[in-house]
């Protein structure tokens, strides 16, 4: 924009953006908020609107306003404001659009009984609107289409704005059992100050973590943008089922949800006051491969153990696994020890046992495992083996089962 601008054309410049950037993240809030079997469009039969099942749809105007009050908060919605009255004016247009076979008033009423509207807006509920009055009075019943339309009639004294009292013309020249559905069929979605925040809010939803919110978001945006853009520039209608939706941003949500694990290991740990009566311990006692003499041994060997008890402690605590992955996790790693351990053990003569149990703690601590897409240490590695052979569900000598069980 140039320096030239009047300070008229920056303040329209800037409500106009506002109002798009308003407009575009309800379509995204929208989309959020969609079943199997809906879709939702952007400026294609209203600003937005969503297509429920059973072939009801529901129009929605989007108003934004820039205007503050002296304390800060939005404008209300007034009784003469020019975007309730373009709002009821651009429905009425569309209820009796003779291009799309409504001339008809049969056709209207067969249009009102499967379509809602909606005017939702940053501006705020004022109890002063007398238009919302008189529709919440209509839909109570305390007036009938007659009296509705005497006292919407009286407006037009009260003001001299020529295109408001066209939209109110339009809007009371419909006819009265077109009206009358009308009436019923029209909400108002006011006070939505922060649509970004009611987008992150239906994200959350999801089932995606508080710290992933932001994230997702901002990518989900972005993708929204250009797909739309591109729509566009190919001729066809932005217009996204629930089921495309899925389909091409499924992956966010999901990557999202899937954090990656984290390891952090450390060696100050709470240790048990009798570190040689574990079973762990007993059993690599009693294999001879370490001495009770050898205290640090013992001490690194417990807070291997300890360590990789806390990561899935701390990992199931906050939601990252559940209970079924650390089952599938030992189950595997049970599996995987049963083989070594016959292939150890294999043709193995009594007066070797010891030996041969030496040798499958070697081979076994030399493994890496992965807990689902994460690498562990060779510590944690160590600990989970140290862990399943003091529950014990595993054994270094060949009839541990006997022995510790």
């Amino acid at each position: 924009m140039s320096d030239s601008g009047s300070h008229t054309e920056v303040i329209s410049a800037a409500a106009n953006y506002a109002g798009y950037e308003y407009q575009h993240y309800h379509f995204l809030w929208k989309l959020l908020k969609l079943y199997p079997g809906e879709t939702a469009g952007f400026e294609v039969n209203d600003d937005v609107h969503t297509e429920l099942n059973d072939d009801y749809q529901v129009l929605i105007q989007v108003k934004h306003s820039i205007q503050k009050n002296q304390d800060g908060s939005t404008v209300n919605l007034t009784t003469k404001d020019i975007d309730l009255w373009k709002t009821l004016y651009n429905w009425s247009c569309i209820i009796t659009d003779s291009a799309q076979q409504r001339s008809m008033v049969s056709e209207q009423i067969k249009f009102l009984e499967k379509t809602d509207f909606i005017l939702t807006s940053n501006k705020s509920y004022s109890d002063n609107n007398k238009f919302i009055a008189l529709l919440d009075s209509f839909k109570n019943k305390d007036i009938n289409v007659s009296n509705f339309k005497d006292e919407i009639e009286k407006l037009k004294t009260q003001g001299k704005n020529a295109s408001v009292n066209n939209y109110i013309d339009k809007f009371i020249s419909l006819d009265d059992e077109v009206l009358y559905l009308f009436l019923h069929q029209i909400y108002f979605e006011l006070g939505i100050t922060d649509i970004i925040d009611e987008c992150k809010k239906a994200i959350e939803t999801k089932y995606i973590p508080n710290e992933k919110v932001d994230e997702v978001f901002n990518i989900l945006d972005s993708k929204i943008r250009e797909n739309s853009y591109y729509t566009i520039l190919e001729g066809n209608k932005v217009q996204i089922t629930f089921e495309d939706f899925c389909k091409k941003y499924r992956i966010i949500f999901e990557r999202a949800k899937s954090s990656e694990l984290k390891e952090t290991y450390t060696k100050d740990v709470i240790l048990p006051d009798s570190l040689l009566e574990q079973t762990f311990v007993r059993q690599l006692l009693d294999i001879g491969y370490v001495k009770e003499e050898n205290k640090e041994f013992i001490i690194d060997y417990t807070t291997r153990k300890i360590n990789l008890e806390t990561h899935l402690k701390r990992w199931e605590m906050n939601g990252e696994i559940i209970s079924e992955d650390i089952d599938a996790f030992d189950e595997d790693n049970i599996t995987a020890f049963k083989n070594r351990s016959y292939s150890v053990y294999r043709n193995c003569k009594d007066d070797e046992l010891n030996i041969k149990a030496c040798q499958l703690v070697d081979e076994i601590i030399q493994c890496k495992l992965k807990f689902r897409e994460l690498e562990l240490s060779t510590m944690l590695s160590n600990g989970e083996y140290f862990r399943l052979s003091d529950k014990p569900v595993i054994g270094w000598h060949r009839d541990w089962e006997t022995m510790y069980k």
